[in-house]
C-alpha cells in the first residue's frame, strides 16, 4: 500500500496559509511591474530583472512575516493587531528586499515605485482574504446562531466583556442581548 507522505501538509491550516502567503507575495510584485508598465507587457529586461529578483523578495518577506508573526494565529481570529502586524511586516520587508536588491543589482531594472507600491499589494493581499475569511466565519457562526439560545446580561466592560460576547457569539448556546459595566 502506498502511503502518501505530503497529504497531511495540504489539509495543515499552517501550511495553507503559507502557501496563500507565498503566492500572495509573488502576485504583489508581478503586479507592481504590471502597474508600472500601466498592464502592457513591459520590456525584457524588466521581466527578467523581476523574474531573478522574485525568489529573493518570497524568501526575505516570508521571513519577516513569520518574525512578526502572521503564521501563528488562525484567520477567523484576525484582527486590528494583526492588520498592524501586516503593515510592518510589509514596510520592513520592502526595506530590507530594496536594500538586498541594491545590494546584489544596484536595483538595476527594478522599477523605484515598487518602494510604493509593493508595500500596498501586499497589504491588500494578504490582509484582504484574512479579514475577508473573518467576517465571512462570524457572519456565518451568527446566522446559524441567531434566535437560538438562552438569553444573557453580560456584567462587565472592556475587553473582557467584549471577548466574552464575541466568544457567546461565536461558540456557545447563550445570546447575548446587552453589557452592564
Amino acid at each position: 500500500m502506498c502511503r502518501i507522505f505530503w497529504l497531511p501538509m495540504l489539509i495543515n491550516p499552517k501550511f495553507a496559509i503559507i502557501a496563500h502567503d507565498i503566492t500572495a507575495i509573488f502576485c504583489a510584485w508581478a503586479l507592481v511591474l504590471l502597474t508600472r508598465f500601466n498592464f502592457e507587457i513591459p520590456p525584457a529586461h524588466f521581466v527578467d530583472a523581476s523574474a531573478s529578483a522574485a525568489p529573493i523578495v518570497v524568501l526575505i518577506q516570508g521571513v519577516v512575516n513569520g518574525y512578526f508573526g502572521l503564521y501563528r494565529g488562525l484567520w477567523r481570529f484576525a484582527s486590528l493587531p494583526d492588520l498592524w502586524n501586516l503593515f510592518r511586516s510589509a514596510s520592513l520587508g520592502t526595506f530590507v528586499i530594496a536594500i538586498s536588491l541594491f545590494v546584489l543589482n544596484r536595483l538595476e531594472y527594478i522599477p523605484r515605485s515598487t518602494v510604493v507600491l509593493y508595500p500596498l499589494f501586499l497589504i491588500v493581499l494578504l490582509g484582504g482574504p484574512r479579514l475577508f475569511y473573518r467576517i465571512l466565519k462570524d457572519r456565518s457562526m451568527a446566522a446559524l446562531r441567531h434566535g437560538i439560545g438562552k438569553k444573557v446580561l453580560v456584567v462587565g466592560g472592556g475587553t473582557a466583556g467584549e471577548a466574552v460576547i464575541r466568544e457567546m457569539l461565536r461558540e456557545s448556546d447563550f445570546r447575548p442581548l446587552g453589557l452592564v459595566d
